[in-house]
This record gives C-alpha cells, sequence and structure tokens, in this order.
C-alpha cells in the first residue's frame, strides 16, 4: 500500500509538471504567432501610410506646375525636384514591403510607371513655360492624356491600397484569433492545473488518514501490550501455584489450581 501510494503521488507530480512544461511551450508559441501577426498588421500600416506620403507629394508636385503654368513664376517651383526625389524613394520603398505579394508587386509596377510618366509631364510642362510657351504648357495640363495619366494613377493607388485593406482585416483576424487562442490555453492550462492541484491535495489528505488509522491501531497494541506487561508482572510477583489462561482479546485471567478449564 506504501508503495501503490508513493507510486501515484509521483505520478500526479510529473503528471503536474508536465502540464506546466505544454502550457508555456503552448503559450510560448501562441505568443510567437501573435506577435509575428501584430507584426504583419504594422507592416500593413505602414505600407498604406507611404501611399498616401506618395499620394501626397503628387499633389504637391501638381499644385507647384499648375502655379508655374499660370504665373511662369520660378518661384512657384522651389522644392520642385525635391519633391520629385521623395516620391520616388516613397515609391521604391513600397515597392520593397509589396514584394511578397504578385498582386502588390504587379500593382506596383505599374503605379511607378504612371508616376513617372506624369512626374515627366510635368517637366515638359515646366520645360514649355520656362521657353515662353505658357498656352501649351496649360493646354498640357488640361489635356485628355494627362486627365487619363491622372484617372490611372487614381485608379493604381486606390488598387494598391484596397489590397492593403484587405490583408489589414484578415491579419487583424489572424491576430485576434492568436489572442483568443492564447488566453484559451493560458485558462484551460490554469484549469487543468488547479485540477490536478486538488488531486495532489487529496491524495495527501489520505495518506494522512491512512497514517493516522495506523498510528492510532500501533497505539491501541502498544496499550495492550502495556497491560499484558503489567498483569504478567503481577502474576510474577505474587505467584505460588496460580495458573493463567489467555483469553482472545489477549488478556490475562487468574485461575487456581482446582480451576479445570485452565
Amino acid at each position: 500500500m506504501p508503495i501503490l501510494t508513493r507510486a501515484r503521488s509521483f505520478l500526479l507530480v510529473m503528471i503536474g509538471f508536465a502540464l506546466l512544461v505544454c502550457c508555456g511551450l503552448a503559450t510560448a508559441k501562441l505568443l510567437g504567432q501573435e506577435q509575428l501577426s501584430d507584426l504583419w498588421v504594422r507592416h500593413t500600416i505602414q505600407v498604406q501610410s507611404k501611399l498616401a506620403q506618395a499620394r501626397v507629394l503628387g499633389l504637391r508636385a501638381e499644385v507647384q506646375r499648375r502655379g508655374f503654368a499660370l504665373s511662369g513664376n520660378e518661384h512657384d517651383l522651389i522644392g520642385f525636384s525635391v519633391i520629385h526625389s521623395q516620391a520616388e524613394a516613397q515609391l521604391a520603398a513600397l515597392a520593397k514591403m509589396t514584394a511578397d505579394n504578385p498582386r502588390q508587386r504587379a500593382n506596383m509596377a505599374a503605379l511607378r510607371r504612371a508616376i513617372a510618366l506624369r512626374f515627366a509631364s510635368m517637366e515638359q510642362t515646366i520645360e514649355l513655360g520656362r521657353n515662353g510657351r505658357g498656352n501649351d504648357a496649360r493646354q498640357l495640363i488640361v489635356s485628355p492624356a494627362t486627365q487619363d495619366l491622372t484617372s490611372t494613377i487614381t485608379a493604381l493607388a486606390e488598387r494598391v491600397n484596397d489590397e492593403e485593406a484587405r490583408l489589414l482585416v484578415q491579419r487583424e483576424r489572424r491576430s485576434h484569433n492568436q489572442e483568443n487562442l492564447a488566453r484559451t490555453v493560458l485558462v484551460a492550462g490554469g484549469i487543468l492545473i488547479l485540477i490536478l492541484a486538488t488531486l495532489i491535495w487529496y491524495d495527501r489528505l489520505l495518506q494522512l488518514r491512512a497514517l493516522r488509522d495506523a498510528n492510532e491501531l500501533l497505539a491501541a497494541d502498544i496499550r495492550k501490550r502495556e497491560l499484558v506487561e503489567a498483569q504478567l508482572q503481577l502474576l510474577a510477583t505474587n505467584a505460588t501455584d496460580a495458573v493463567f489462561r489467555i483469553s482472545l482479546d489477549g488478556q490475562f485471567h487468574y485461575a487456581s489450581p482446582s480451576t479445570k478449564q485452565v
């Protein structure tokens, strides 16, 4: 019985340790996946932010072109080359950030070509204005080709943004699911550990009860032995020809020599 009890206790402890290890590993893995999902969510937001910045730079360049075409003042072109460089840098960063998505690679390639054509048209407008051909510059701005190019750029930018918005929804949902799963694993692991702790406590309680019963039996046996030893001592002290017999309960009963049932 003690061997079985020790084996059972050892088994419960090992199960508890295994549960702790499993819960720890599962939680670490889920947290890693959740962090990865969060990184992808932030990545998508950064892509949308850079796309918005590139569109703003394009609008600023367009405002400068139109201002110069109307006024012919070089002051309206201050910073135009810087805006052009910044826009190209933003588009290059966008292309690199979306290189893992085939659809976005195609969208970004088309968008970069269209924006390159737009800046080429802007530079042509500026060149016409500098050569004293302001009317031709203004006609180029309002020409159907320029309007079509603007519509194409808008459509391509919206296509890139819509794709990122779709990915953002998916990645946010995945991140939320990972968070819920990690929370569920933690709660379930905690409940299992509490149940196991209760079983271990109950097993210890049973062991204490068994030990108490064994102690009580041992104490009763000691008391009986002490009683027998006292009776033997009494008989040894007052012994003559007296005889005695032992009953089933372990007590000695005095009997005289004339007793027939010795």
